[in-house]
């Protein structure tokens, strides 16, 4: 995807550990992402969507959260059609990853990756070219 079409783009990040969220806000905006909204957890993201359901042209989203997690998120999604683009962003051991990948499949939502934490901006960079 070309600089000027992410200058568009909006994405929601959302991770309950503050270290990780800062530094996946400052990589997206890095890559020259317009809006990047951040969330503590799933509860947080949800009031984002709310606020605005077509805001967002993809969520980087942690599994493992309190209050609201990451499956809990996938349900909410479900439930009322959103199809937002889910980038699952873990530290979960890896069969916890694969089965968070597996369920936002069963619920229909277009996840375009489970990868591991700490995000890097290739990886970032790349996936951001699929969502072109």
């Amino acid at each position: 995807m070309k600089l000027e079409a992410r200058s568009n783009l909006s994405i929601l990040v959302v991770d309950d550990d503050e270290l990780t969220l800062r530094t996946h806000i400052e990589i997206a905006e890095m890559l020259e992402v317009k809006n990047v909204v951040g969330a503590a957890n799933g509860k947080e993201a949800i009031h984002e969507i709310e606020r605005d359901d077509s805001a967002f042209d993809a969520i980087l989203l942690d599994v493992l959260m309190p209050e609201t997690d990451g499956i809990e998120l996938f349900a909410y999604m479900n439930d009322r059609e959103l199809r937002i683009p889910i980038i699952v962003v873990t530290g979960a051991p890896n069969d916890v990853a694969i089965m968070a990948g597996k369920i936002g499949e069963v619920y229909s939502l277009p996840i375009i990756a489970v990868v591991r934490k700490p995000l890097s901006s290739n990886v970032l960079n790349a996936l951001l070219e699929e969502l072109s």
